[in-house]
């Protein structure tokens, strides 16, 4: 065996452990944690859009205070820069981003952090406002999940509000009725578009399972799987 070789079968140790009857990546917090190891070294992933989401939470926290125009402009920025990290290409109708702004100004500081730590309370305002469609009739889940998801994540760390939204992707909910179907969990497809409809499945799935993961680890653990498959799964 040379070098090569060796390495190879060394790895299969940190192989992903999977359902043994049907293909499924198995919902565990081992599989988790090595996913999470290998998007955190994976260099294709930038640091600016914590940088703003970060700097956001402390204006909305008030640990810091900005001037108005600032706010503005850190607004801006921090949408700019959640969309390029995650692709959601908010500005292919060539209005997204100033929209988006201008809705997330609409809202004070206070609301805005009542609807990311509150998202039942407030009927998940924030989400669905910034998911409405635009003036050029182009719509934003996506985007909008990903915003109220990292906005979360960096502002409540250590607090069960960090892990309050699940990001929406298509990756996930063509995975969705797969795990579903394994667990004996209901499900409507045509009613996944509808955002707190398919945050609830995922749920759902998560106690069903026993894993104990997180929203935030259910996700990653099924997007990074399954990426690269663009149809539903089927079992």
């Amino acid at each position: 065996m040379n070098r090569i070789e060796r390495e190879e079968k060394d790895s299969k140790e940190y192989y992903l452990q999977y359902y043994s009857d049907n293909g499924l990546v198995e919902l565990s917090r081992e599989n988790v944690a090595k996913v999470e190891a290998m998007i955190h070294f994976n260099s294709s992933y930038s640091g600016e859009f914590k940088k703003k989401c970060e700097e956001l939470s402390d204006v909305l926290l008030e640990k810091k205070k900005i001037k108005k125009e600032e706010y503005k402009e850190l607004i801006m920025s921090t949408v700019i820069a959640i969309d390029n990290e995650n692709s959601t290409h908010l500005n292919s109708d060539k209005v997204g981003r100033s929209e988006i702004t201008e809705r997330l100004l609409s809202l004070s500081k206070s609301e805005m952090l009542r609807c990311l730590k509150n998202p039942k309370e407030t009927n998940y305002r924030l989400f669905y406002m910034l998911e409405k469609d635009t003036s050029k009739n182009r719509n934003n889940p996506s985007f909008a999940s990903k915003f109220c998801h990292y906005m979360c994540f960096y502002m409540f760390r250590g607090n069960k509000e960090q892990d309050n939204f699940s990001i929406y992707d298509s990756v996930v909910r063509n995975a969705l009725p797969a795990y579903a179907k394994y667990y004996g969990i209901e499900i409507n497809k045509k009613e996944l578009t509808d955002y707190l409809y398919y945050q609830t499945k995922i749920d759902a799935i998560i106690k069903k399972s026993g894993a104990k993961i997180s929203r935030n680890g259910f996700d990653h653990l099924i997007w990074y799987t399954c990426k690269g498959k663009n149809k539903e799964i089927n079992i």
